[in-house]
């Protein structure tokens, strides 16, 4: 009993450690991707569509002003930021941040919609 309560404690203290001086998983950072990316640009159409169902407000596509990607290996994901100019129904145009993540099957999932002047220089 002694000895797997140590070995826990141990095992425990090492897991501590790792995740402490860093040595456990971080992510990959994201890198700047081609406005015109055909990734980048599903992602953004489904940005739109995806918040035009949930809000139930139409939003157009305009552009994309800026694009990001993230591929995670170990679970084949691609995560894309993007700075995106969109258009409501009634309303004038301005600029979201958008966080769209892609599984390996293809799956999309808005993570993040915020209002904010990304394109803005």
């Amino acid at each position: 009993m002694k000895i797997g309560l140590k070995f826990a404690l141990a095992f425990a203290a090492l897991v501590l450690w790792l995740s402490v001086t860093g040595m456990a998983q971080k992510s990959p950072p994201f890198k700047v991707v081609d406005k015109a990316d055909i990734g980048a640009n599903a992602a953004a159409d489904f940005a739109v569509q995806e918040r035009s169902a949930r809000s139930k407000i139409k939003f157009t596509l305009g552009e994309v002003l800026k694009a990001e990607s993230q591929e995670l290996e170990k679970m084949m994901n691609i995560n894309y930021r993007l700075c995106v100019q969109v258009t409501p129904t009634k309303g004038k145009p301005y600029t979201v941040k958008t966080l769209v993540s892609i599984d390996a099957y293809t799956n999309y999932k808005l993570t993040s919609w915020v209002r904010t002047r990304c394109g803005a220089k």
